[in-house]
């Protein structure tokens, strides 16, 4: 593994291990898994859910479905702030 040396503004040198091309795939499909396990239990939870009839049903079920998907928009966001950079895939 190729180390990483990144040098600080306290004249301190930080080293990182950098994973390899096939570890970063791994992690990226992990991930990708994840997200569309998440997208599968939601469109069905979603598909189970009645939103009426009224003029406005079809709009209503966008919104909420665009609601219940903004984790899958943020899911690299969210980790990358609350879990110090680590994904689910990354942390395996």
């Amino acid at each position: 593994m190729p180390i990483v040396s990144v040098p600080t503004s306290f004249n301190i040198s930080l080293e990182f291990d950098a994973p390899g091309l096939g570890r970063r795939w791994v992690a990226l499909l992990i991930d990708m898994m994840v997200q569309v396990l998440y997208i599968i239990l939601a469109n069905y939870i979603l598909s189970s859910i009645s939103f009426g009839f009224g003029p406005d049903a079809g709009f209503n079920q966008w919104a909420i479905g665009l609601l219940v998907m903004s984790p899958v928009f943020l899911y690299h966001i969210l980790f990358e702030s609350l879990t110090n950079g680590q994904s689910v895939g990354k942390k395996s």
